[in-house]
């Protein structure tokens, strides 16, 4: 008979350092400000832009604004406004400034940029768009920049210039929201499709983090002024790039976190010792808590329903796994799909924008539209919505495979164990070679203990490796291999900071606040550290604290206090 994975199984129970520490109990992301992620670039630090702190001025032409005010209401305005000439970039001269300035509708100023480079041509551009006279327009066309004033179908027509790259990269830094929510409400003020917008990986809401944005065709002036207008949000740091963002591009993020209430007894030396534990064994590089769902939603139990092709099975998980903790808009329609599975009774029980905008009320239309045809409902979910599935339960896997050879073995290497590529390791390799690979239909597989672990996990949960093949159509599933142990490239800082007022912001360079918060009613644990990406900073934590800092373990902390 099969057995189903339970909501709180994942597979993760041990740790890389054989050290019998006793756990660290804190607080963890008490405030958002106590966990601060920047994001790793090939260039270094995405430097954050502190919320907390006051705009900083943008250099502006000078200009007179009496003029200005004149040019708005006189679109033939042929009085000479003040700017500073000095600012003229190279390839215009004053003359070609005044006669912009008096331009009427049918003149042009032209430009000769034969001898002008592409930083230099997008200057001129740039500097048209300054000028208080704001009808004008340039484009470059034979060899030339073309001035002239704009007519009312013109300013209608998006227009970009061919010498400016084509993507917009800016620094994104955020508070309380993950980035696909951020980078919507952008889009959304902006106008725009949010298909325009491409990032490297998403960053967590509970945190404030910055991040690489890049929009296509999408001028810095415009993410200026919707910057100021979205709370939680700061744009900054502009540059024109000719590429588009995607996984990989990032190489990690860099980690600034607060640990509160950890107790009066602990000492920097005692937390030095685990940090230096953890750069000689590093950390199991364990898919974490967050890989397996929120709310009581089992994603790898929905997972290997799909692959056993029981796809009713799978639906009933999705609408009943919340169905007690839900919010009263779900609430009533998942208990009634539940009790007699009518979908289109369940449908019209949902409130408010559930209908539209949840997994529940989209997998609930679709029923309705397939004419209760399971599998065309559920994969009509979208892609992304079945891999997490498919992944969560390959996750699942492999941190059992890890487990249980530790519990067996412990940190240390075994005959026939392989690289990422499939190749035995050899006598100068170490823990830190060692990968393991995501189950599929094709795997490379070592030929030790862990094929064996492996075969009795898919064996106890009724699932083959050709399962995997009927899902190509839907989902990707590739060979994929993970390593067994994360070993960081540069040391962890670490400190203690005393504090009396429990809300207090510790992470003081958010508020260019002193150095220190003062008191010493309460002790936490300051730690920086980098982590290459795919890895999870809970897991190193657990690694450093004998102690989950799961979303689950924090709520049953909160109800004991």
């Amino acid at each position: 008979m099969c057995i189903e994975i339970k909501p709180e199984e994942n597979g993760i129970r041990c740790y890389a350092n054989p050290e019998t520490w006793p756990p660290i109990v804190c607080q963890f992301k008490l405030l958002f400000s106590d966990f601060i992620v920047e994001e790793l670039s090939l260039e270094g630090v995405v430097s954050l832009w502190p919320l907390e702190k006051d705009e900083e001025s943008e250099e502006v032409v000078v200009i007179d604004n009496k003029c200005e005010e004149t040019c708005k209401s006189d679109s033939n305005c042929e009085e000479v406004c003040e700017v500073d000439m000095s600012n003229i970039p190279k390839g215009l001269t004053t003359e070609n400034v005044e006669l912009m300035l008096k331009l009427i509708d049918g003149q042009k100023v032209l430009v000769n940029t034969s001898n002008l480079e592409k930083d230099e041509r997008t200057a001129i551009h740039n500097f048209v768009k300054s000028l208080p006279k704001k009808n004008l327009t340039s484009v470059t066309k034979d060899g030339e920049i073309i001035i002239s004033v704009g007519n009312q179908n013109n300013r209608k027509r998006f227009h970009w210039d061919n010498d400016t790259p084509d993507y917009c990269h800016f620094t994104l830094s955020k508070e309380n929201k993950d980035t696909s929510y951020a980078v919507r409400e952008i889009a959304t003020k902006c106008g725009l499709n949010v298909k325009l917008f491409s990032f490297s990986g998403n960053k967590d809401r509970r945190g404030v983090t910055s991040q690489k944005v890049a929009a296509y065709r999408v001028k810095i002036e415009k993410l200026m002024k919707v910057s100021k207008s979205i709370k939680n949000i700061r744009l900054h740091d502009f540059e024109y790039k000719n590429h588009a963002l995607g996984l990989g591009d990032n190489i990690g993020n860099r980690f600034q976190i607060i640990l509160r209430d950890v107790g009066d007894n602990l000492t920097l030396s005692d937390i030095k010792a685990r940090c230096e534990g953890t750069d000689k064994y590093g950390f199991l590089n364990y898919f974490g808590h967050q890989r397996f769902g929120t709310l009581g939603i089992n994603t790898a139990e929905i997972g290997r329903l799909i692959l056993k092709k029981d796809y009713q099975g799978a639906i009933d998980q999705i609408l009943s796994s919340k169905k007690d903790m839900s919010r009263e808009t779900f609430q009533e329609a998942l208990f009634s799909y539940a009790n007699d599975k009518d979908a289109k009774k369940a449908f019209s029980l949902i409130k408010g924008n559930g209908k539209k905008h949840s997994i529940e009320g989209n997998l609930l239309k679709a029923l309705i539209d397939k004419n209760g045809n399971c599998h065309n409902a559920l994969f009509s979910l979208p892609r992304e919505t079945i891999s997490l599935y498919i992944h969560a339960f390959q996750s699942y896997v492999f941190n059992e495979v890890i487990s249980q050879r530790i519990e067996k073995y412990g940190p240390t290497l075994l005959e026939g164990d392989i690289d990422g590529d499939g190749k035995v390791l050899g006598s100068e390799s170490t823990i830190f070679d060692i990968s393991i690979p995501l189950v599929s239909s094709e795997m490379n597989i070592p030929n030790n203990d862990t094929k064996e672990i492996i075969e009795s996990m898919l064996k106890k949960y009724e699932v083959t490796c050709d399962d995997f093949k009927s899902l190509s159509k839907h989902v990707m599933v590739s060979k994929i291999s993970r390593k067994m142990f994360k070993k960081l490239d540069n040391p962890i800082l670490c400190d203690i900071i005393k504090y009396s007022d429990e809300r207090s912001i510790l992470q003081r360079e958010l508020i260019n606040g002193p150095d220190v918060a003062s008191g010493d009613k309460y002790t936490a644990i300051k730690l920086i550290f980098n982590l290459e990406a795919g890895g999870y900073a809970t897991m190193l934590l657990r690694e450093i604290l004998r102690f989950n800092v799961d979303k689950e373990t924090q709520k049953s902390m909160n109800k004991i206090n």
